[in-house]
């Protein structure tokens, strides 16, 4: 068994097809079919089942080499990162993986300040839903994740870090403004942007779950993930926007829109950081947890 071996099988699994994992290695969709053929003739069994030209699924044994094949890798980044520290040049290589508020309204300055310490550290940020930044970290193809508590499952490492609230966010001059607590029934009449639909996505689950309780309907005018796209949308009096907001969102947008507490109906989201419980901390990811640690904002 050889290292390029390992490396293209885990290419295949993570990028879904020999012609892109051929690319990401730099070798021909030939020498990589070779590679696979050579691997399975070594290991006497077959690791995947051909589904057609490009399309393939793992057997038994696939799904066992590829926590073999994980494990390698990440052994491998540790022994680079150890490396790098013994030669005393604070280098190394951190993936992060967030959504995209975490990304676009928590993340910038602290990581900037970062990188101002720390010039030789490589930072790759992955922006996914929630539920995606977990699985990344559990596959090893993220170092942290900053997303939703309630995503993380109890058995990962976890750390409160900032409270999000989930908002109604109009245009200052809009009359949904002047009601006091905002009810279902006050939001029939007017367009909505919301969260995508995303069966593991609670946020939206909740809000459709508490119309349907009612017997109630609602007109979706905008549906996205990207919370700076429902924040533009409602600054331009196209709908009303229902989002988690942080408190840098509300302080930066707050001269130009009325950010509406909804937390009669939808309790306060804690955001956390997370890693897998046999992660190693390099002294390079110390001082990342500790510049997000001197930022941490949890409401009580």
């Amino acid at each position: 068994m050889e290292w390029h071996q390992i490396v293209t099988f885990n290419a295949i699994v993570e990028l879904d097809t020999v012609t892109k994992a051929a690319e990401a290695t730099f070798r021909t969709q030939s020498a990589v079919s070779q590679q696979i053929a050579k691997l399975e003739s070594e290991l006497d069994c077959k690791l995947f089942h051909r589904i057609g030209k490009s399309s393939f699924s793992l057997t038994n044994e696939g799904e066992a080499f590829l926590q073999f094949a994980n494990n390698v890798l990440r052994q491998e980044k540790k022994l680079k990162t150890r490396l790098l520290e013994l030669s005393g040049t604070n280098a190394g290589r951190i993936t992060m993986a967030a959504p995209h508020a975490v990304m676009s309204f928590l993340l910038p300055e602290l990581l900037r300040d970062y990188k101002l310490s720390y010039p030789n550290v490589e930072c790759n940020l992955i922006q996914k839903t929630p539920q995606e930044c977990v699985e990344l970290v559990i596959n090893g193809r993220a170092d942290i994740c900053i997303t939703h508590q309630s995503a993380v499952p109890k058995t990962m490492p976890s750390i409160p870090w900032y409270t999000g609230r989930f908002m109604l966010i109009a245009p200052k001059d809009h009359p949904i403004g002047k009601l006091g607590k905002i009810m279902p029934e006050d939001l029939m009449h007017y367009p909505l942007n919301l969260p995508e639909k995303n069966a593991k996505f609670s946020a939206r689950d909740r809000f459709d779950l508490l119309f349907a309780e009612r017997g109630l309907t609602y007109t979706p005018f905008l549906e996205t993930p990207n919370a700076l796209l429902s924040l533009q949308y409602a600054m331009m009096g196209l709908g009303l926007s229902f989002m988690l907001c942080y408190r840098p969102t509300i302080t930066e947008y707050s001269d130009r829109l009325n950010f509406i507490p909804m937390a009669h109906l939808f309790p306060d989201e804690i955001i956390v950081i997370a890693m897998r419980k046999d992660a190693w901390v390099p002294r390079y990811k110390q001082k990342l947890l500790d510049v997000l640690d001197a930022a941490k904002d949890i409401s009580t």
